[in-house]
């Protein structure tokens, strides 16, 4: 979470003519991932209504590891290194941590943070930090600590980005739909045992570009996400192309917004036992005895966050 900064010093210590030496005994004091959300951009800068991509990273586990340690200093620096990883990788592919708190982190790329679309730089982004964590846990990085796993979800549309401050407080932050819309996909991820879900309008903007993550998109289906009044389309973004499960689900989604129950149970029995997909759509008709209502709109509900 952000540190209080004293008001009286926002103007000396955390302004844009801050030094380089400034920073780094700010970023050693704090801590990296605390001292990399203070905006050093002057607050007379006006916030941007623009197209961006937000990406909203939480870890697996933290809960539960946080409430069985009995070594509080030791479950923070695995944190702290989460948290650090997850930053590297977003600063990596030119985008900006917005905020943290806990072991969550947001993300944002807009047309002037990134070289390539905002959307395939957010995707970028989020299989690195699988990949990264894949690689802390399999290498003995995080000690003997259960493996953290994250799940991510990324959303594309219109937002505010720019210095935004609340009382003393001043950060280089990002505000608008897609932020609230890639914490929901964050938490249908961690439903759905996926690491990394995205909305309709990131696919797009991916399937549109020329880079090399277009063949890695799996139809998830339609989701009323809790809060949101609009469906949204939702996509797994692959770390790697599985050209079979692509088509399997395409296929069974197809079947199961369309009403056509018994294709979409039929196509499900190629899933495998474990799939997030498979079982939330097989609970949906279980729910209404395998018989699309007369007023199906293809849409799932979700009632939690």
């Amino acid at each position: 979470m952000i540190r209080p900064v004293p008001a009286n010093s926002m103007s000396h210590s955390w302004s844009q003519h801050q030094t380089t030496r400034d920073r780094a005994a700010a970023a050693s004091h704090l801590g990296r991932a605390d001292a990399s959300v203070f905006s050093t951009a002057s607050t007379d800068d006006p916030l941007q209504e623009q197209q961006i991509s937000a990406l909203f990273c939480d870890l697996n586990g933290f809960s539960s590891l946080v409430e069985q340690t009995t070594d509080l200093a030791s479950a923070y620096g695995r944190i702290n290194a989460s948290l650090n990883a997850m930053l590297d990788e977003v600063e990596l592919h030119e985008g900006t941590v917005s905020d943290f708190q806990g072991d969550s982190v947001l993300g944002f790329w807009d047309a002037k943070s990134a070289l390539i679309p905002e959307a395939v730089a957010a995707c970028r982004a989020a299989v690195a930090i699988v990949q990264r964590f894949s690689t802390m846990n399999t290498t003995g990085l995080m000690g003997e600590f259960t493996p953290l796993a994250p799940s991510i979800g990324i959303c594309t549309g219109t937002g505010l980005t720019g210095p935004m401050t609340v009382g003393h407080l001043r950060k280089q932050g990002v505000f608008g739909r897609p932020v609230n819309s890639a914490s929901r996909l964050q938490g249908l991820s961690r439903k759905l045992n996926i690491p990394i879900l995205i909305d309709g309008a990131t696919a797009r903007c991916v399937r549109n570009s020329e880079f090399d993550i277009r063949s890695s998109l799996r139809a998830c289906g339609r989701f009323r996400l809790a809060g949101m009044s609009k469906a949204v389309t939702v996509f797994e973004l692959m770390s790697s192309p599985d050209a079979d499960l692509v088509s399997m689900s395409e296929a069974a989604v197809r079947a199961f917004v369309d009403g056509d129950w018994s294709g979409c149970t039929t196509n499900l029995k190629q899933f495998p036992a474990d799939d997030g997909v498979a079982r939330i759509l097989l609970d949906q008709m279980t729910a209404r005895s395998f018989q699309a209502p007369s007023d199906w709109d293809g849409v799932i509900t979700l009632c939690g966050k």
